[in-house]
C-alpha cells in the first residue's frame, strides 16, 4: 500500500486539480493490465480495500500481519500502495488540482490519500469533502459539521472524534471525513480500491506539523507527499515505482518539478497550452544518486516528488515543527545521511507561483533556512566537523539580495549582498554555475534599480 499525503491551507482553489492528478497516474492501469486473478476469484474483490472499520473480506488477500496493522489504526485501511500527505492552506478555487495529481499517480491495486487540513480560513475543507463525495458516489463514512454526503453509523467513535496523533509530538486533529471507494479501471480490469481521509487541525501548526500528522496516520509502506498547490504528471508514480524496482536499497526518489506550463526539460515535452509532460513507458529512465555534497548550498529535492520509505522516515523522526519554509530541506539532509537515495532528472510533478508565497520571501525564509544550515552543522548534525558552513550561509543571503532586489527591495538587497560578502569573500564555487554568482547578482540589482526609476509613477 501506498500513503499519499496532502497538506492544506486555504487551498480552495487548487486542491481539486492536486486531487485529480492522483487518480489519474498511470501506475494505475499498469498494475490492472499486469493482473491475472486465481481461479475461483472474483476479479471485483481482488484489490479491495481492507478496512479496519465496519465490515471486511480482505483477510484471503492481506496477510495476517498487514490485517493487524490496519486494526491498531483507528479507521485504519489495508492498502496495496502507500499513502500520500500534503498540508493544505487558503489559497482560493485551487484545491482539486492537488487532490487529482494524487490520485493519478498509484500503481498497486489500493492506495490512501490522507488530506490534512492546517485550520484554513477559508472553504478548502467544505471543496474537499464535496470532492470525496462525488468521486465516492457519496459514501463517505464519517463527516464534520454540515456535509451533503451521508453518515455511516457503524464508524467507531462516530464523525467529529479526535485522533490522537503520536508522532513528533503534534497536536490533534479532528477526523472530518473517511470514504472508501472501488473505482473501475475497465470492462474487463479488477478494481482499483482507495481510501480518502480528511483531517483538520485545530489550530494552524504549519506545513511540517501537518504533514507530521499525515505520516502519523499512514499504513503504507511508502509515502508520497503533494503540495495542495502542486499537480502530479501521470508517470509520477510509475516511475518511482519503477526506480524503486531498479534500484532496492533505495530509501528515496525524488524527481525533477516544472512550474505549469513550464518549458521542455530533457526529453520530456511540453504543450504550450496546459504545460502537459509525455511519458513513454518504454523510455529509459535518467537517474542519479543524490549524497550529503547535493545538499552544501541547495536543496535539490521538490517536496512533492519524493516517494519515501515509511520506516525510514519515522527512523530520522520526520518534519522538525520549528521550521516554517524549509523544514523539506531539514529532512532531506537527514534521509540522505540515513539511507541511499536518487533523483530522476526528468520532471514528475508541475508547481505553480503564488505571490506572498514563504519561499519567495526572503525577509521570512532567509532566518529560518540559516537556522537549517546551523543545525546541520552543529554538533550531531549531518555535516557536524565538516568544513563549509560560512560559504553555504554566504550563498543563502546572496539568494536573499537577489529575492530582494526582485520585489524593489534595494536597501534590503545591498545588506543583504554584503553580509554574503562579510560570511564568504571568495567566490562561492563552481558547482552550481555559481562562479561568478556575486557579479550576476550584482548586476541584476543595478539593472533592476534603473528599470524600477524608468517606471512612471502613477
Amino acid at each position: 500500500m501506498i500513503s499519499i499525503i496532502i497538506p492544506s491551507y486555504n487551498s480552495s482553489a487548487t486542491i481539486v486539480e492536486a486531487l485529480d492528478s492522483v487518480l489519474g497516474q498511470t501506475l494505475w492501469s499498469q498494475w490492472a493490465a499486469s493482473f491475472v486473478p486465481q481461479s475461483g476469484t472474483p476479479a471485483a474483490k481482488v484489490g479491495s480495500v481492507q478496512c479496519a472499520v465496519g465490515k471486511s473480506d480482505l483477510s484471503a488477500v492481506v496477510p495476517e500481519a498487514e490485517a493487524q496493522v490496519a486494526a491498531d489504526v483507528p479507521g485504519g485501511c489495508i492498502d496495496s500502495i502507500g499513502a500520500t500527505k500534503r498540508p493544505t492552506r487558503s489559497p482560493g478555487r485551487r484545491t482539486p488540482p492537488c487532490v487529482s495529481s494524487l490520485t493519478s499517480h498509484v500503481s498497486p491495486s489500493s492506495y490512501e490519500v490522507i488530506i490534512v487540513d492546517d485550520c484554513s480560513t477559508d472553504d478548502t475543507v467544505e471543496v474537499v469533502e464535496r470532492w470525496i463525495a462525488e468521486k465516492t458516489s457519496g459514501s463517505v463514512q464519517c463527516a464534520v459539521g454540515k456535509s451533503e454526503a451521508p453518515v455511516a453509523a457503524d464508524v467507531p467513535g462516530g464523525c467529529g472524534t479526535k485522533k490522537e496523533n503520536a508522532f513528533a509530538g503534534t497536536s490533534n486533529a479532528t477526523l472530518r471525513c473517511t470514504s472508501d471507494v472501488s473505482h473501475p479501471t475497465s470492462h474487463f480490469l479488477p478494481p482499483l480500491s482507495s481510501r480518502f481521509t480528511l483531517l483538520s487541525l485545530p489550530a494552524n501548526a504549519g506545513p511540517a506539523a501537518a504533514r507530521n500528522v499525515g505520516i502519523a496516520a499512514a499504513i503504507g509502506d511508502w509515502i508520497a507527499f503533494l503540495d495542495a498547490d502542486d499537480i502530479w504528471l501521470p508517470h509520477r508514480l510509475e516511475v518511482g515505482f519503477r526506480c524503486v524496482r531498479d534500484y532496492p536499497a533505495t530509501v528515496m526518489v525524488c524527481g525533477k518539478s516544472i512550474s505549469i506550463g513550464g518549458k521542455e526539460s530533457q526529453g520530456m515535452t511540453s504543450t504550450k497550452d496546459g504545460g502537459e509532460v509525455h511519458y513513454a513507458a518504454s523510455d529509459s529512465l535518467p537517474v542519479r544518486k543524490i549524497t550529503l555534497d547535493d545538499f552544501v548550498l541547495v536543496n535539490p529535492v521538490a517536496t512533492s516528488t519524493v516517494l519515501i520509505r515509511t520506516d525510514i522516515l519515522k527512523r530520522v523522526g520526520g518534519f522538525d515543527e520549528q521550521f516554517r519554509g524549509p523544514e523539506d530541506y531539514d529532512l532531506w539532509l537527514r534521509v540522505v545521511a540515513a539511507g541511499e537515495a536518487v533523483r530522476l532528472e526528468i520532471p514528475i510533478s508541475s508547481y505553480r507561483h503564488r505571490p506572498g508565497s514563504l519561499s519567495l520571501d526572503d525577509r521570512k525564509f532567509l532566518p529560518q533556512v540559516i537556522r537549517v544550515l546551523d543545525k546541520a552543522y552543529a554538533s550531531g548534525g549531518v555535516y557536524e566537523n565538516r568544513r563549509g558552513h560560512a560559504r553555504a550561509v554566504a550563498y543563502q543571503w546572496l539568494c536573499g539580495a537577489w529575492s530582494a532586489a526582485e520585489r524593489g527591495d534595494f536597501r534590503r538587497a545591498m545588506q543583504c549582498f554584503i553580509t554574503s560578502f562579510i560570511n564568504w569573500p571568495w567566490p562561492i564555487g563552481g558547482e552550481l554555475n555559481l562562479k561568478w554568482a556575486r557579479s550576476k547578482v550584482g548586476y541584476y540589482m543595478v539593472k533592476a534599480m534603473f528599470r524600477r526609476r524608468e517606471c512612471p509613477r502613477s
